[in-house]
């Protein structure tokens, strides 16, 4: 799930987050593809009136 949360919050590829976390290129594509799915907010039909939805992201400044 951390490599997920890595890949999803940064702007960092792959190749770049399966080092991180001692695994291939491969492997961390297919973790994502399993975990992803799992890990997303599923759609709701109606959701409630009351109901609080938070985005969260990052940005990075480039020169």
């Amino acid at each position: 799930m951390l490599l997920v949360a890595t890949y999803w919050r940064t702007n960092l590829t792959l190749r770049q987050v399966a080092p991180l976390f001692g695994v291939s290129k491969s492997a961390a594509d297919r973790i994502l593809d399993h975990l992803a799915p799992l890990l997303a907010i599923a759609a709701t039909r109606r959701p409630r009136q009351d109901t609080v939805y938070i985005v969260a992201g990052t940005s990075r400044a480039h020169p």
